[in-house]
């Protein structure tokens, strides 16, 4: 294959993208025969809609100070974090009950008080061109609906959720995936871990 050919092989575009979460060490799903159909993946929960003005955006903090040390060795672990941000344009209260923890869930609405906090999940986005897939996988991201709702005269109504990877306790950061060829519909693989 020439080096030509293999990088038009690898070329994407972010045309159509699917956001799922899972507890933390969840296996990550079989994607050979990936058709999204707007349900879930075995253990993997779809988020629902999400912005295609706004799309997934994460930046990389590689601040040389904040690696870590050892005598031996300069850099040995980096202190470097992943965040970003999603946005919804489904708030429904399925997505309330996932992304949020310490409020009070009340039957018309989500209540945000002083102990709402985070939730911690497993991320796959899986993007769609044509017969290509490609994607990102966060092993461990806080998630965290952050703000109020954004009202647009044009477009759907939305809401940001905000994302800081962590690494798992395999030290596992992110994962991006490289763009291939796919057919058929997903199959969830492995057993679920246990949500942190």
């Amino acid at each position: 294959m020439s080096k030509l050919t293999e990088s038009l092989d690898n070329m994407t575009i972010g045309a159509i993208g699917h956001i799922y979460i899972a507890p933390v060490g969840t296996a990550q799903p079989n994607l050979d025969n990936y058709r999204f159909d707007g349900e879930d993946l075995g253990a993997w929960k779809w988020i629902g809609d999400t912005s295609s003005d706004s799309l997934p955006e994460f930046e990389e903090d590689s601040d040389k100070d904040s690696a870590k040390r050892t005598w031996d060795r300069k850099n040995a672990r980096s202190g470097a974090k992943v965040t970003g941000t999603i946005t919804s344009v489904a708030p429904s209260k399925a997505l309330f009950e996932m992304l949020t923890a310490g409020g009070i869930r009340e039957a018309d609405g989500y209540v945000t008080t002083s102990s709402t906090t985070t939730t911690q999940w497993a991320i796959i986005i899986i993007v769609e061109d044509g017969a290509m897939l490609t994607g990102l996988i966060i092993y461990a991201g806080e998630m965290a609906i952050s703000g109020l709702p954004k009202w647009d005269l044009e477009n759907y109504n939305s809401i940001a959720i905000k994302v800081t990877a962590e690494r798992d306790s395999q030290g596992r950061l992110h994962k991006i995936l490289y763009p291939r060829p796919r057919s058929g519909a997903a199959v969830a693989a492995g057993v679920v871990g246990e949500h942190a």
